[in-house]
């Protein structure tokens, strides 16, 4: 029985065939070896992978574009392929998983940036989902313990931060870490929102997260998406994440 060959393999044959392959990050050379993966030789499977490579070095056809920009994510946030779902509206998804999970009011913290990259409030788009939002904390300051002093059985909560916002000066705000082992005590949902978010994720410590990398399409990770973005909506997102790795492979 023929049975797949190594991506260790495959990775050498792609470069052979391709040399310019040979430029791309290493985990997105491994990842298109994995996806052209099939029971034969290493060089027929190369082949395959030397094509899902220059697609995506290219304009990848519709059937391929969702499952590429999932990888160029999968490489430029650290998380796994598995884990990554493409979403039309990260935010408004964060809303429907709250949603689904039966929560009527969400709590978000002051002093975390709350306006989206696209200008619209973090609040309104919540609210627009049915939910009652509750700020918590000041700018500077928001423990574990104030939110845990205020919950309720049918609250959720919010980390959210985004990547062109830094707070300066003394800032004492909870961390995920802390914000999932209240969810666990709870049995309420938590979730990581990262907006305009171009580089590496942080530690989730196992709550969902829904990513923005610059407006309009993004990521959700952890939780089911409720809408895709079309190819249309697709192909930008998919030209960003390309042109941030290559700018750092530079």
């Amino acid at each position: 029985m023929n049975h797949p060959p190594s991506v260790d393999a495959v990775r050498r044959r792609v470069i052979q065939r391709e040399p310019r392959l040979g430029k791309l990050a290493p985990g997105l050379l491994s990842g298109i070896s994995r996806l052209a993966l099939r029971p034969g030789s290493a060089d027929e499977v190369a082949e395959e992978a030397v094509g899902w490579g220059l697609d995506l070095l290219g304009e990848p056809p519709e059937e391929r574009l969702s499952t590429l920009t999932v990888l160029l994510a999968s490489e430029l946030y650290g998380l796994p392929p598995t884990d990554l779902a493409v979403a039309g509206d990260p935010a408004r998804e964060l809303g429907g998983f709250f949603k689904m999970h039966g929560t009527e009011r969400v709590w978000l913290c002051r002093g975390q940036k709350l306006t989206l990259a696209d200008d619209r409030r973090l609040a309104d788009v919540l609210t627009e989902a049915g939910l009652e939002v509750t700020p918590f904390g000041t700018t500077n300051r928001c423990l574990v313990r104030e939110l845990a002093e205020g919950w309720t059985e049918s609250d959720g909560a919010v980390w959210a931060a985004s990547g062109s916002f830094r707070l300066t000066g003394f800032v004492e705000h909870l961390g995920i870490a802390e914000l999932a082992q209240l969810g666990i005590e709870t049995g309420r949902p938590a979730a990581v929102l990262l907006d305009d978010w171009l580089d590496k994720a942080p530690g989730l410590d196992g709550l969902p997260a829904f990513i923005i990398p610059a407006g309009g399409a993004g990521f959700v990770v952890g939780a089911d998406v409720i809408q895709r973005p079309s190819h249309e909506g697709l192909r930008p997102l998919f030209g960003l994440l390309r042109d941030r790795l290559q700018g750092e492979r530079k």
